[in-house]
């Protein structure tokens, strides 16, 4: 999706990738506590489908962070929020 996403103009952009990891394949067998972070404004991957990625692992907690792009989480006041739901996710599972 997201090959097709950069690459819209040509007729088969998964040529272009190198790393044909399917997230939505492996996520239903994942049995480990998952917390996944998305920033709203993520420029690279679509929220959307950080939200779906949550939604298809058993248990997941997804948490939104809100105004932040793809590289910019451990920005202040971004960096902030990722670290105190990072503690709070990792209490929860002590």
């Amino acid at each position: 999706d997201m090959c097709r996403r950069f690459f819209s103009f040509v007729p088969r952009p998964e040529i272009f990738v190198l790393d044909k990891f399917d997230s939505r394949r492996i996520a239903p067998v994942v049995d480990i506590p998952t917390l996944v972070v998305h920033g709203t404004r993520d420029e690279i991957v679509p929220f959307d489908q950080g939200r779906e990625l949550a939604s298809l692992i058993p248990g997941a907690k997804f948490f939104q962070l809100q105004d932040a792009y793809h590289n910019n989480t451990f920005d202040f006041p971004h960096y902030k929020r990722f670290i105190t739901e990072l503690l709070r996710f990792l209490s929860t599972r002590s």
